[in-house]
């Protein structure tokens, strides 16, 4: 009975973590990215290339953070390396206003038009994502570091505040007191845990705090 006994639980412990599990990745949406999109690629190197695309699409945020701002930009382009054997992760950062040649990138059926290529011609590495969406980020990222990409992941407002609530907060030492109107974010001094809602303010501040730049909310 005792044998019996245990089986059942297993079994049922089993099932309910991967009902759990199926969950998860059943939220999560696949976009697919054809060889199409991506043209002709670098080729394959040791370790695996993820790029990391931080949008600020206010999809299911209802009327907070600017709900009339329409579309989606890339205000966060990172590289993560996982090196063979996951012996170390490497991130490059690549900032929004980085100038990158116009390529040609179709409709991605996710509401981001395409564009045409403008051979001679830069635009903003966010206006490549407002255009093109993931997958011409991808594509120009690819074309202008040489390295090959494998999957992109991309996280919105929505995504990011779920993430840190989901952690359960997220710590953050501040060397002053931020009073920030804007973002709605009021903290002294010292260390805090923030959760989403406040994550998110604090990681989209600008005016008002220290140089005001793009550079400033990166590092």
């Amino acid at each position: 009975i005792a044998a019996v006994t245990a089986m059942v639980l297993v079994v049922s412990v089993s099932l309910v973590a991967y009902a759990k599990y199926r969950g998860v990745l059943g939220s999560i949406h696949q976009e697919k990215v054809t060889a199409a999109m991506l043209g002709k690629r670098p080729p394959f190197t040791a370790g695996l290339n993820i790029l990391v695309i931080g949008s600020d699409s206010r999809a299911g945020l209802g009327n907070k953070f600017g709900a009339g701002i329409v579309g989606a930009r890339s205000d966060t382009s990172m590289l993560l390396h996982i090196a063979p054997g996951h012996a170390r992760a490497d991130v490059i950062s690549f900032p929004r206003d980085s100038m990158v040649p116009i390529l040609a990138c179709s409709n991605d059926g996710q509401g981001h038009a395409g564009q045409q290529a403008q051979p001679g011609q830069l635009e903003r590495l966010n206006a490549t994502f407002s255009f093109g969406g993931a997958p011409c980020l991808w594509r120009t990222l690819e074309q202008e570091t040489g390295i090959r990409i494998q999957h992109f992941v991309e996280v919105n407002f929505s995504g990011f505040q779920s993430i840190v609530n989901d952690v359960g907060s997220v710590p953050v030492c501040l060397p002053f007191a931020i009073n920030n109107q804007q973002a709605n974010l009021h903290l002294a001094a010292g260390k805090h845990l923030v959760n989403g809602a406040q994550a998110l303010a604090f990681v989209r501040l600008r005016e008002n705090i220290g140089e005001g730049s793009d550079t400033q909310r990166i590092q």
